[in-house]
């Protein structure tokens, strides 16, 4: 932190840096084997009183990552380039935005994308709704180029065999179809995306616990050549033996 003012937010900076060389290569870290970036670099003013306790940031940042730990599958995910306001306060709901150009490292052509997030809906003991959506302009700079969205619905649900169980309904238009990441401009809205996520961390005893998960993704394209459907399910259980040893299989 750098600053904490009186009327109680305060004002920080976060950074986090990576070195990427690939392996059989003298480790340079630069040039066609590898690289260095500051995968996150923002400065952030959080717990406004004008904005309940919400956050204003700006800069690189990981932000409202929802991944599967067990595959390591980001199914949701708002990092990215730029600013944005974070679970802002209003009545029972928390409300955060971000505008973003670029949201990896690779990703050729600039975009501007905005997702609004809206969570807070309590609908049942222990459980939990959110809802996103996800906006991508025309790029300027391409021709042939399309707008795009995206949105998703989540539940999650504690206390579920002693964990969490998580449920997400996610669809796609355009370059909406990468679902939460910025896709491919070329594509028009007779391109269409939807997935199913499914997953739960259990800890039915206090030695045994693990995770499961399925995902159901269905691709529609005008050249049907083009389609695709796939499916993963898996399963990690987890027995620890004492606290320093556990057996753990997949």
């Amino acid at each position: 932190d750098l600053l904490k003012l009186e009327d109680g937010s305060k004002i920080s900076v976060e950074g986090m840096a990576q070195l990427y060389n690939e392996y059989g290569h003298t480790p340079k870290f630069t040039g066609d084997y590898g690289f260095a970036r500051m995968n996150q670099a923002y400065a952030e003013w959080s717990k406004m009183p004008v904005l309940n306790g919400g956050s204003f940031w700006a800069g690189r940042r990981y932000y409202n990552r929802n991944d599967i730990h067990m595959t390591d599958y980001y199914y949701w995910n708002q990092s990215a380039n730029g600013f944005g306001f974070d679970q802002v306060g209003i009545g029972d709901l928390k409300y955060s935005y971000v505008f973003s150009r670029k949201d990896n490292l690779f990703q050729e052509d600039y975009t501007n994308r905005h997702d609004f997030t809206v969570s807070g809906f309590d609908t049942n003991p222990g459980g939990g709704l959110e809802l996103g959506v996800s906006y991508l302009e025309k790029p300027d700079n391409k021709e042939d180029s399309h707008s795009g969205w995206s949105a998703i619905a989540q539940h999650k649900q504690k206390g579920f065999l002693g964990g969490l169980n998580t449920f997400a309904v996610q669809y796609g238009q355009g370059p909406g179809t990468a679902m939460s990441y910025t896709g491919d401009s070329s594509l028009d809205s007779n391109n269409q995306s939807w997935r199913v996520v499914e997953y739960f961390d259990w800890q039915m005893t206090p030695r045994f616990s693990g995770q499961f998960q399925i995902v159901y993704q269905k691709d529609t394209h005008p050249n049907e050549d083009d389609d695709q459907n796939w499916l993963s399910i898996g399963v990690r259980p987890v027995y620890a033996f004492t606290e320093q040893f556990k057996l753990s299989t997949e």
